[in-house]
């Protein structure tokens, strides 16, 4: 979160959750106690990333910004900030907990600044 600069909403914290504001979404965490209440109980395999975050963010200097300080508050660098085949430059972490982020900026052609097919 202090990555990003979002808040958590400590209204919806539980034992086995977590919710995060963000000036246009909300993203939720559950702990694996949740699986089963979830009826995803024999999801519940804690091996390999199961989760895959994508944040657009403003500029490619932003995206390299954010990667270093996220490296600096223990997250992990998988991939260097790069540009893709489909004209994005992303870098791949993971953060702590072994979450993954992917942080974006498109650079245009076939998607708008707004990740919209055009």
């Amino acid at each position: 979160m202090d990555v990003f600069g979002y808040e958590e909403d400590k209204t919806v914290r539980t034992g086995i959750f977590r919710g995060v504001r963000t000036s246009k979404s909300f993203i939720g965490f559950n702990s694996l106690d949740a699986y089963e209440l979830l009826g995803l109980g024999d999801h519940a395999n804690q091996d390999g990333v199961k989760f895959l975050l994508n944040l657009e963010v403003n500029s490619k200097k932003k995206v390299d910004e954010l990667v270093t300080k996220a490296k600096r508050r223990g997250a992990t660098l998988i991939k260097e900030p790069y540009k893709t085949y489909y004209n994005w430059y992303q870098a791949v972490i993971l953060d702590p907990e072994g979450n993954c982020i992917r942080i974006n900026r498109i650079l245009g052609g076939e998607w708008d600044v707004d990740g919209w097919k055009k």
